[in-house]
């Protein structure tokens, strides 16, 4: 049988014509099946592989007919071809078969293989910081696929902080500037300021003995990235003093007060010349020359600078000498006294004498202090002078030690 369920050994009990049990034993074997294997050649690669045919032998079971189909290359011609191609899908093994008259001819394989894109990573660095980043350029390669250029920018910029100090006093050369640091990490920095070089290397930086005035301050650090900055030296206040005129007019013996004024605070003043001057080391005070002199006043601040004015004290040497040139002998100015009156140019009146109109002297007195009254009178022994005229005159000694004489004449009346 050709059905494997079936095989087996069946029984069958059965009664004869005598009455006996009759057995009838059937035993069922597997019928065979049959496969005839055959091999064939082709030139066509679409009938290449195993075929399987399914029939019916003799005892009605399945007989296979399997045929393995090889490809035989002598058959055709074979050209293989190899391509790249960038996109994805096209990437495989693609055959045409040319077919002759004879069913075969030739075989084009062409087997395509994804073409690689190309990726070219640049670094570089940039002064700028707005270049800072990373860019991407797109480009085509030899297969016509995108090729990249990543290029990779890192900053390499410089700033420096500095600071200036003024001059120590106005008009001097002493000012200074200094850089405390220079902000990179490409040192060392090459510095330019008032044509003179440095070198920054992490230490601070002075330039010394500078004038007021705008510096250009010129770092360029080890990747060649420069920065300028301009920087100002302060230029220290200017001191002024001023005697408010350049010529001051007083007379002889007299004294002027002097106002200097100053926009600082002084911490010292000097006066000269000495002589003559109330308080030689105070900014405002009273000079009393016995002559015409330049007086020069220097004064300094806080910090030592010095600054000087001068001014001219014109003296007029005249000698001012007022004698009453009328004594009232009448009973109403009993007991009046001759006054000299002088101004503060006289120091002394050496002597003080009276002559009549004949020449006779009347009266003398020596050693007089000016605007002090005198002993006389306007009597001579013991007797009051009848009204007339009388000479009077005058030995005068002033402040600058000079000697005058002076004379005039008096009326007297009753």
């Amino acid at each position: 049988n050709c059905d494997p369920a079936m095989v087996g050994v069946d029984t069958v009990t059965l009664t004869n014509f005598a009455g006996c049990d009759s057995l009838v034993v059937t035993t069922t074997t597997l019928a065979p099946t049959s496969q005839i294997l055959l091999n064939a050649t082709s030139c066509n690669p679409a009938l290449i592989g195993v075929d399987t045919l399914v029939l019916n032998n003799f005892w009605g079971c399945d007989s296979l007919v399997i045929t393995t189909t090889t490809f035989d290359p002598a058959a055709i011609t074979t050209t293989t071809l190899f391509v790249k191609n960038c996109d994805p899908a096209l990437v495989g093994v693609d055959t045409v078969i040319i077919t002759n008259n004879a069913g075969c001819s030739a075989l084009i394989v062409t087997v395509t293989e994804l073409a690689p894109t190309s990726q070219t990573f640049r670094t570089e660095t940039a002064c700028d910081f707005a270049q800072v980043g990373v860019d991407t350029i797109t480009l085509s390669n030899q297969y016509g696929c995108d090729s990249l250029l990543i290029t990779n920018t890192t900053y390499a910029g410089i700033n420096v902080a500095a600071r200036a100090e003024s001059t120590r006093c106005f008009g001097e050369g002493n000012g200074i500037i200094r850089l405390d640091s220079a902000f990179t990490a490409y040192l060392p920095v090459q510095l330019t300021l008032a044509n003179t070089n440095q070198t920054y290397d992490g230490s601070p930086v002075t330039w010394n003995n500078l004038s007021a005035g705008v510096y250009e301050l010129v770092a360029t650090n080890a990747e060649g990235c420069t920065v300028i900055r301009e920087i100002e030296v302060p230029e220290a206040p200017e001191l002024l003093l001023s005697a408010g005129a350049e010529q001051i007019n007083i007379h002889l013996g007299d004294s002027s007060w002097v106002e200097i004024s100053a926009n600082f605070l002084p911490a010292q003043v000097q006066w000269l010349p000495l002589a003559d001057v109330t308080c030689p080391t105070c900014l405002s005070t009273y000079v009393s020359p016995v002559g015409t002199a330049r007086y020069i006043v220097s004064a300094r601040d806080s910090n030592d600078c010095a600054v000087n004015t001068s001014f001219i004290v014109v003296v007029a040497s005249g000698i001012r000498l007022f004698v009453p040139n009328v004594l009232s002998l009448d009973a109403e100015n009993a007991g009046n006294k001759w006054t000299i009156f002088a101004g503060p140019e006289v120091t002394l009146i050496r002597s003080a004498r009276i002559f009549d109109r004949w020449g006779n002297k009347i009266f003398e007195q020596t050693n007089v202090s000016p605007n002090s009254p005198t002993n006389w009178d306007g009597s001579y022994k013991g007797r009051l002078l009848p009204p007339g005229v009388v000479i009077w005159m005058c030995e005068v000694e002033t402040v600058d030690g000079k000697t005058t004489v002076m004379q005039g004449d008096i009326t007297i009346v009753q």
